[in-house]
């Protein structure tokens, strides 16, 4: 097997330590907003605060395209989240603490076109289901790594919430290690001076319709935990199986990417939409262990098989001119999408109940399923993708 250029290697490793960081944030997050006075609704809220950075994706996209740079927004991108964390450690109320968590992902959203641009730039095109893969099975690592940290600060050390959160924004600064030796690649048509508006090829807007779909389904891991945390064996128990959900992605997102660019990247999506609404029904379930367990499993392998590979099939359908600013055109839309399914999952939980929440969660992916089916992403030969 051929070897991983360098600058993929070390993007993953970037994205290694940023995910013990963001990790050790999330698995307590839930917890720290109920604490502060936060509703269903404020932590459907907070987990949709994503979207901020989502939002802002194409922005940063354009700027990298006529700059022809990549790395100095993916630096910035990286250091911005430490300074929020810092904030959210000493953060009062809740929604001073969804604010700071909108900064944190403003910071997402200035790295991940660029970065995502990059690796794809690094690469050859018939290996990019295997480099992005590479990139979330690190990613995902690092959230194993995370999440075990943010279970022992609690189960073994003591630490408070807080104090978890304040350690993870600490090793976050450790990313400039590798982003040092990160290196732009040169390219002869990244269309920097073109307008934004310029319109992309039908089937990658047919594509991004089927993708916004999928995120508005796609319960939040906040609810997870919540669900399980209410209903399984409280905050320790909800901690480990969010590990079990890390443990499954990081093992099956480098193979399942591997997968994709022989088999065709929409059948692993349409899978993984599948794989989604499994895990909201099991979850539906609860407060069964066994079907915890499995709902958490199960989650993690949806993200492994749509993660990485959704990246890697947009990055396939924008072309190389405009890479960046298309890219950020397809995160934006997840985002906005993964806003409306956020609200309403909050909404439902607040007014409906835990379990017509989850009930979303296993019929809208349904739709995004049904969506590439009719738009003709499953009849194409894989060699035709």
């Amino acid at each position: 097997m051929a070897r991983f250029p360098r600058n993929v290697v070390l993007l993953a490793a970037t994205s290694f330590l940023a995910d013990v960081s963001g990790e050790m944030l999330q698995a307590v997050l839930p917890f720290v907003l109920l604490a502060q006075g936060a509703t269903g609704l404020g932590v459907g809220i907070t987990g949709a605060a994503d979207a901020v950075g989502h939002v802002l994706k194409p922005l940063f996209g354009i700027v990298s395209d006529r700059l022809r740079k990549r790395k100095p927004l993916i630096v910035g991108g990286y250091v911005l989240p430490a300074f929020a964390r810092m904030g959210i450690a000493a953060a009062p109320i809740w929604w001073l603490t969804t604010l700071l968590r909108g900064a944190d992902r403003v910071g997402k959203g200035m790295r991940t076109s660029p970065r995502d641009a990059l690796l794809a730039e690094s690469g050859e095109r018939a290996q990019r289901g295997r480099t992005f893969g590479l990139h979330r099975a690190a990613d995902t690592g690092g959230a194993v790594v995370g999440v075990a940290l943010a279970l022992a600060g609690i189960a073994l050390w003591g630490w408070s919430e807080r104090a978890i959160v304040l350690a993870g924004a600490f090793i976050a600064l450790g990313t400039l290690a590798p982003l040092a030796f990160v290196r732009d690649v040169e390219a002869t048509a990244r269309g920097g001076g073109k307008s934004v508006f310029e319109p992309a090829s039908p089937r990658y807007r047919a594509y991004l319709l089927a993708a916004a779909v999928l995120a508005a389904g796609q319960v939040s891991y906040l609810f997870f935990i919540l669900r399980a945390s209410d209903h399984v064996g409280g905050p320790v128990v909800a901690v480990a199986l969010y590990l079990l959900f890390n443990v499954v992605y990081a093992a099956l997102a480098y193979p399942l990417g591997l997968m994709s660019d022989r088999l065709g990247k929409p059948f692993l999506i349409a899978a993984g939409a599948l794989l989604f609404s499994a895990a909201c029904a099991l979850m539906i379930l609860s407060p069964s262990l066994g079907s915890a367990l499995a709902g958490f499993a199960v989650l993690g392998l949806a993200f492994a098989a749509t993660e990485g590979v959704q990246r890697a099939y947009a990055a396939d359908l924008a072309g190389s001119d405009a890479r960046s600013t298309r890219l950020g055109w397809y995160h934006a839309t997840v985002g906005m999408a993964t806003v409306v399914g956020g609200v309403a999952t909050g909404l439902l939980w607040d007014r409906a109940g835990e379990a017509a929440a989850f009930a979303w969660g296993a019929v809208v992916p349904l739709l995004a399923l049904a969506l590439l089916a009719g738009m003709g992403f499953l009849r194409r030969p894989a060699a035709a993708l």
